[in-house]
Order: structure tokens, then C-alpha cells, then sequence
């Protein structure tokens, strides 16, 4: 029945959207079931984490006062892009594990094909944004003042904006071609890699020279750094090491999968079963990294950190009582 039902399919809606092998994709092997079973309870979990973590640091930055507005604003951008993933791409996967081993091919496809779509948009804005946040970090820096005075928050918006907007070549793209996706896929990486990279050598470079400045100072107490006036050296340098290991994290979340791809291309069918096997771990540790923002955020931010913990004391009271009242009821009704 199964294959029946996906030699039915609309050969273009497989050549589009990259049900390519429906004896992989569609009609799951009995080998790969317990591969699918633990991989669904995984991506159950980690959606759940990813989606309530993500709620409470969107309520903890949009009261942090700590932050500048853009910085705040890029980090509340990642956080609902992580919110998304562990609301809309982790269902989906789940449900494309679960029917990979109760049946159900037409379903199945279209829930990889959902899944692509969704997958691509939210991990590629992920990229972007923290490849904005370099350099908004880098501007604050180098150049502090005209980049406080014309990043207002209307610009901060339309850059929010352009990010989404942009981010849309992704599913769009796989309704020209399969390979479109893969070619961005590949832009948007060495971007990530170089643009941030470059941004955090050029900080350090910059953070030297001012080392240096305020050192020549004590022998020349007139000598000042008009650029740093006013500039909070020690929370700038906090704010780029979160940066770093936000943008490690990523990265490291990413490679697996990166690894995967690659061996994909030359492997044969053999080799690409076994590759499923890997590679359902690797886009749950891709997925795994909008739960471990979360983290990042409360241990590199202590503002963050306290207006969490604020925030789960409050909720755990309230749940506490709520079920006060539930035992107070029930005991009035027995009386």
C-alpha cells in the first residue's frame, strides 16, 4: 500500500520538494523504527525546553535595561527564532519519526516537505542574526557614537525586518529547485563564518589599542580616548563573550550535520541508510541548540539570569497555588 500510495505521488511535488528515494523517505525500513522512536522522544523534549526557555528569556530581555536597545532587540530576534524552532520544526520532526514507523507514507512526505521549509527558514535566520549581532558589536565599538545615533529603534526594525524577508529565498527557493537551498545553504555558512570572525579579530585588535591608550595615560595624564568616553569597557567585553559562545554553540550544533550532507552526496544506498541513522542525531543536535541558548543567555547575563529566576519563582507559586486551592476545594466538597 505503501509504495502504491507514493507511486501516485505528483512526480514534480518529489522533484521539488526532495521526496527523492520514497523506499528512505516514504516507506521507512524496519531497521531505522528504533532510530525514529528515540529520535521523536528526543525532539519531544528538547521542543518542549526550546519553547518555554525561549518564552521566559523573551519576558527577561524586554525588562533588561542592561543591554543597549539593538543588542536587545538582535538577542529577543534569536530568542523567538529558537521559540519557533521548539514550537513548528520539532513537532514536525516528531511527526515525521512517529509515522516512520506506524505508516502513513502520504503523510510523511508532506511533513518532510514542511519540515525542509521550516528547518531551512529558522536555523538560516539563526545564522544571519548572529552574524548581525557581530556587527552591531563591532560598531558599537569602533564606532560608538554615529552608530548609537542612527540605530534608533525604527532602524532596528526594518533591519529585523530585511532579516525575516531575506530569510524566505530558503523555502522559496525549493520551489524552483532542490539544489537552490543547498546553494545558500552554503552562502549563508561562509558567511557566518568569516563576517563574525572577522568582527570579533577587528574588536580585539581595537580592545589592544585601548589597553595600550589607558597605559600611556599614567605617563601622560592629559593624553584621552575620546572614542571610549562614556563606554562601559567591562560589560562591552561580557556582551562579545556571550556573543562567542552563543556563536560557538551554533556552530558546533551545525557541524554534525554539515558532515553528513557531505558524505550523502557520494554515499550509495547502503551507505545512505546508515547515514539516516546519523543524520536524525544530527538535526536533533541542530534543533538541540535552541534549547541550550536559553542557558547561554542566563549564565552570560546576570540581569538575564535574575529576572528568570524571578520569573520560575513566580510561576512555581502560583502552580503551588493553584493546587492549594484544587486540595482546599475537594476537601470543602467531601465535607
Amino acid at each position: 500500500m505503501a509504495v502504491n500510495i507514493s507511486s501516485q505521488m505528483n512526480s514534480s511535488t518529489i522533484n521539488h520538494f526532495a521526496c527523492y528515494d520514497p523506499s528512505i523517505f516514504i516507506q521507512a525500513p524496519a531497521s531505522l523504527h528504533a532510530n525514529y522512536i528515540v529520535a521523536a522522544v528526543f525532539n519531544a523534549v528538547f521542543s518542549f525546553t526550546a519553547f518555554f526557555g525561549n518564552v521566559l528569556i523573551l519576558f527577561a530581555l524586554k525588562k533588561t535595561s542592561s543591554i543597549n536597545s539593538a543588542s536587545n532587540s538582535l538577542l529577543c530576534n534569536l530568542a523567538l527564532s529558537d521559540l519557533l524552532v521548539g514550537l513548528l520544526v520539532q513537532p514536525l520532526h516528531v511527526i515525521y519519526c512517529i509515522y516512520g514507523f506506524i505508516g502513513g507514507p502520504e503523510v510523511r512526505c508532506y511533513v518532510r516537505i514542511m519540515f525542509q521549509w521550516t528547518s531551512d527558514y529558522f536555523i538560516a535566520l539563526s545564522f544571519m542574526t548572529i552574524v548581525a549581532i557581530s556587527l552591531d558589536r563591532y560598531l558599537t565599538l569602533c564606532q560608538h557614537h554615529a552608530y548609537r545615533s542612527a540605530m534608533t529603534p525604527c532602524r532596528i526594525r526594518e533591519v529585523i525586518a530585511v532579516l525575516w524577508i531575506s530569510c524566505l529565498s530558503f523555502p522559496l527557493g525549493r520551489l524552483v529547485s532542490s539544489s537552490i537551498p543547498m546553494i545558500l545553504s552554503s552562502v549563508v555558512f561562509l558567511i557566518f563564518l568569516v563576517i563574525p570572525s572577522y568582527a570579533v579579530y577587528k574588536i580585539y585588535r581595537f580592545l589592544k589599542q585601548h589597553e595600550i591608550q589607558i597605559s600611556s595615560q599614567f605617563s601622560n595624564p592629559f593624553a584621552k580616548n575620546s572614542n571610549m568616553v562614556g563606554f562601559n569597557v567591562l560589560q562591552y567585553k561580557r556582551s562579545v563573550s556571550t556573543l562567542l559562545c552563543v556563536y560557538f554553540a551554533l556552530l558546533v550544533c551545525f557541524l554534525p550535520s554539515v558532515a553528513v550532507t557531505v558524505a550523502w552526496v557520494t554515499a550509495d544506498q547502503s551507505g545512505k541508510l546508515r547515514l539516516i541513522q546519523v543524520g536524525n542525531f544530527s538535526l536533533t543536535f541542530i534543533m538541540f541548540n535552541s534549547t541550550l541558548n536559553p542557558f547561554l543567555y542566563c549564565w552570560r547575563i546576570r540581569e538575564v539570569r535574575k529576572l528568570t529566576k524571578s520569573l520560575l519563582k513566580k510561576l512555581f507559586s502560583c502552580a503551588n497555588k493553584t493546587n492549594d486551592n484544587d486540595n482546599k476545594y475537594s476537601e470543602d466538597t467531601r465535607l
